[in-house]
């Protein structure tokens, strides 16, 4: 098994000039493998979680936030009343979606009208549900291996929600993609 920490590493030592002899490649191959393979060391090498909301043909597609999302939403949050469910759920739910470009963080306007057009077309065909169940998969995860769900956001008073997006009650798909 080759170490792909190992390849990069002698990519980089490569284009320093660096040699390697035959041992020291041998054991900065094991190293990389027992880092990769090491139980501590899963998390910091596992793919990011991804949740797929899906109604017909239309599709939002969610992840873990990168640093940069992550960034972006902390530093957005500073704008906005952060006593407003509704616009901080937006927010995080924009801010993971994987094929929209956030704008600029101090661009309030922008901010506010990147919500309403996230709004309208992206959000338009799922429930407010639906989101949040993505947004929990990817932020807080769950095992699949031991068939562990993730946490559902809790129906008030007993009654099925009925807060749409422009749609009926939707099935929601969540999956990891490895």
């Amino acid at each position: 098994m080759v170490s792909q920490m190992f390849k990069d590493d002698f990519c980089a030592l490569e284009e320093q000039g660096v040699k390697l002899s035959l041992e020291e490649i041998v054991k900065l191959n094991a190293l990389g493998c027992r880092c990769e393979n090491h139980p501590d060391s899963l998390a910091f090498f596992a793919l990011p979680r991804c949740a797929f909301v899906q109604n017909g043909d239309d599709v939002l597609t969610l992840r873990e936030p990168t640093i940069g999302q992550e960034m972006w939403f902390q530093n957005v949050l500073r704008l906005f009343d952060e006593s407003d469910e509704t616009t901080m759920f937006l927010l995080r739910a924009m801010s993971m979606t994987m094929d929209y470009e956030l704008p600029p963080w101090s661009d309030v306007k922008g901010v506010s009208n990147g919500m309403k057009d996230f709004l309208a077309n992206k959000m338009r065909n799922f429930t407010a549900r639906q989101v949040m169940v993505a947004v929990n998969y990817c932020l807080f995860g769950c095992d699949a291996n031991s068939g562990e769900k993730p946490i559902l956001p809790q129906e008030e008073d007993g009654e099925k929600e009925q807060t749409t997006l422009d749609a009926p009650e939707l099935s929601t798909t969540i999956g990891v993609v490895h």
